[in-house]
């Protein structure tokens, strides 16, 4: 799960996987949390995000915007 969303990290942001990682362990660490919910969490936005584009506009439900980590320095 943590390879996926650092992946999802890098490509969104172009990061290199060292500081995806490092962007994913510092809002970990900020939080106070496990570096799994974050990392969940993100996977989870995008997982939505693809849903709704296979399936239509989803009628009524909002779409979902992907956690905000811009405001952790880049490493």
């Amino acid at each position: 799960m943590d390879r996926t969303a650092v992946g999802v990290i890098m490509t969104q942001n172009q990061f290199s996987q060292e500081q995806a990682f490092a962007i994913l362990a510092r809002a970990a660490s900020t939080r106070t949390i496990k570096l799994r919910d974050p990392a969940a969490s993100i996977i989870e936005s995008v997982g939505q995000t693809l849903r709704q584009g296979i399936t239509g506009s989803c009628e009524g439900l909002p779409p979902k915007p992907l956690p905000d980590l811009t405001y952790l320095p880049a490493p």
